[in-house]
């Protein structure tokens, strides 16, 4: 044996085995699971034993949404997500412009993201064109709502980008009429992104990842880069997690073109693909999301209908006509209703589907469409730490009786639907602790419960974390659990989560991640080891 864990709880999540006191691992894989005596004793002098000192091993955890490379994208911009009023907003943005000023770059744009004014507390609507300008003058200037799906310009920017009668606000989910702007980063920069980004995955307590990265900073341009990316990295081991490439292809052709070179499941080492990505609407705090009713506080930017049906239709059909399942960014219901007739469709057309297609997001949505999900196989990939924000938001936006079925994380295991967690990072943190706390304590981002009768349990919380995880990448029956003969990816933690207080979830330290054997993170304050 190369690793023996022990002197631990090893929470195996195989229903065949929830509890064991030990794990041997050779080269990448787990090869006993069970007691420790029994374990100890398959060591030879070089095998590394690992005292866990009473900790608690997991199965590797899995964040089944997020985006690696434009989370250290946005990193080299201004960023806003500490301010919470308006004014200090605007204030930060004059105090950044003059920086523009003095250092001789009055000719570059200002790019600010990651502002949420939903959480502001001297106003909550949207920023103008006349607010920037007072903050930035001429300085071109530009800032991005946190979901990514509208940005605010100011009069020097819309200026020279020849945009005339507009307040500065614009809607869109990928290109913003800014970015053309923008310092494309080349080979390098992503290699040293994915490196970067998977190491902070790795120390949040992530062994895997769906991320969706392709056309994303780059629109339209740059899939076949992230596939020579990643699939490099896959194959010097220079990635500290595994990645899930969730494909974002805007077209059919695109996705025909792409699929005829890189069937799913395509990559090298710790990368493949997984699934092809496809947006539906907006976001709910830009108001541009697709719902049925409209938005109740009469707020709504307009909804942002990424494909009419018809094109929609198309992509799906050639998405699994490719073998390629269609994982699909809807926050409204009209979103998921319009969706879900598409996959309905494709079915009847295709004379069978294609496994595990889904839902990134599940926000608004109506307990009838829950139901056609558990009966369609349809997977909902849901972000519980979006509570922080949104539950400040939802009851404005729609009506007490929707509101009480969105979200609804309950209704989803009740009815058997395959739930995965994720963060969508960076539009919250890669940080699995409080994305199960949320899910758990259904709090806000005060410690609020919202609608707590439509929260996980601590294991359908850590199942969705794990096993789900890992059958929304077709890899059931390598990951998700600590059984013998799968992956030797483990999360440890100081706590166990079972025995743990719901609101001190949060509290919980990350000691040690291991992807395939090796372990890719290690916290100083941990005392396992060699011996």
């Amino acid at each position: 044996m190369d690793k023996v864990f022990y002197n631990g709880t090893i929470r195996t999540m195989d229903a065949n085995l929830p509890l064991a006191e030990a794990v041997a691992v050779e080269k990448d894989s787990i090869r006993y699971v069970g007691d420790q005596e029994t374990a100890l004793s398959m060591c030879t002098p070089d095998t590394e034993r690992i005292d866990l000192h009473g900790a608690t091993l997991y199965p590797g955890f899995i964040d089944s949404h997020m985006h690696l490379l434009y989370s250290a994208f946005l990193r080299t911009k201004t960023d806003l997500s500490e301010c919470r009023s308006f004014s200090e907003t605007m204030a930060y943005l004059q105090r950044e412009a003059e920086g523009f000023r003095s250092s001789g770059r009055p000719d570059a744009w200002l790019h600010a993201v990651n502002f949420n004014q939903d959480l502001w507390t001297d106003r909550k609507e949207l920023p103008t064109k006349y607010d920037l300008d007072e903050a930035a003058g001429d300085i071109p200037c530009y800032i991005t709502r946190v979901c990514g799906h509208v940005a605010v310009y100011n009069s020097q920017a819309l200026a020279q980008l020849g945009i005339h009668d507009s307040n500065g606000i614009i809607y869109a989910a990928d290109d913003q009429p800014g970015d053309r702007y923008e310092i494309r980063p080349d080979r390098d920069l992503y290699r040293d992104w994915a490196v970067s980004e998977t190491a902070q995955c790795a120390k949040a307590g992530l062994c895997s990842v769906h991320s969706d990265d392709m056309n994303l900073i780059v629109p339209g341009r740059d899939a076949e880069l992230v596939m020579e990316v990643f699939c490099g990295l896959g194959e010097t081991g220079a990635l500290s997690t595994r990645v899930f490439e969730q494909c974002r292809l805007t077209t059919e052709t695109a996705i025909r073109t792409f699929a005829a070179a890189h069937p799913c499941g395509s990559g090298r080492g710790l990368f493949c693909t997984a699934s092809v990505k496809v947006m539906m609407d907006g976001s709910l705090g830009a108001r541009s999301a697709d719902l049925i009713d409209g938005y109740a506080d009469g707020s709504a930017g307009g909804a942002e209908i990424v494909h009419p049906d018809g094109e929609l239709e198309r992509i799906v059909l050639a998405a699994e006509e490719c073998g390629y399942p269609v994982v699909a960014h809807c926050i409204g219901d009209r979103a998921v209703e319009r969706l879900l007739n598409t996959f309905s469709k494709v079915r009847d057309d295709l004379g069978y589907q294609v496994p595990r297609c889904g839902v990134v997001h599940c926000q608004i949505m109506r307990t009838e469409q829950l139901r056609r999900m558990a009966q369609d196989g349809i997977l909902a990939f849901v972000q519980p730490v979006f509570l922080r924000a949104d539950a400040a938001v939802v009851d404005a936006c729609i009506s007490p009786a929707l509101a009480v079925q969105s979200y609804n994380w309950r209704g989803m295991f009740d009815l058997g639907i395959h739930v995965s967690c994720g963060t969508d990072a960076p539009v919250e943190r890669c940080d699995p602790i409080v994305n199960i706390w949320h899910a758990v304590t259904r709090c806000d981002g005060n410690g609020t419960p919202w609608y707590p009768q439509n929260a996980m349990t601590v294991e359908e919380a850590l199942r969705a974390y794990t096993v789900e995880g890992a059958y929304a990448a077709g890899m059931q029956d390598c990951l998700g659990s600590v059984t013998e003969g799968k992956y030797a990816d483990f999360t440890v933690l100081d706590k166990d989560l079972f025995d743990t207080e719901p609101q001190k979830i949060k509290e919980t330290g990350v000691l040690m991640t291991v992807v395939g054997g090796q372990i890719k993170y290690k916290s100083a304050a941990f005392g396992g080891g060699r011996q």
